[in-house]
């Protein structure tokens, strides 16, 4: 592998983690004080809990763990490279 290669995993990983691990403390903290569940990661263990009913509770949320945060290194993996590309060219007349 490449070193700009190893780099680029590098930054997607932790731009990834760091990024969703952050939406989601933000999404508990906005469900506590507006007294309802925002959470991204309990949605999806909620679907596939009806789609797998034999499945216990806690076994549903591990799905919609890896979804989420898989969902959260996809965003980054095209972030960066649009960043990458520079993509869209910001510019004075852009502003």
């Amino acid at each position: 592998m490449k070193k700009s290669a190893k780099m680029k995993a590098k930054d997607v990983l932790t731009a990834g983690i760091t990024g969703t691990t952050f939406m989601t403390l933000f999404s508990y903290l906005v469900s506590a004080a507006d007294d309802e569940n925002y959470s991204e990661p309990e949605r999806p263990g909620q679907l596939v809990d009806r789609l797998l009913p034999t499945l216990s509770k806690e076994q549903c949320q591990t799905p919609g763990w890896l979804g989420h945060y898989g969902v959260g290194l996809l965003f980054s993996l095209v972030y960066v490279e649009l960043w990458r590309r520079r993509w869209p060219v910001s510019s004075i007349k852009t502003i």
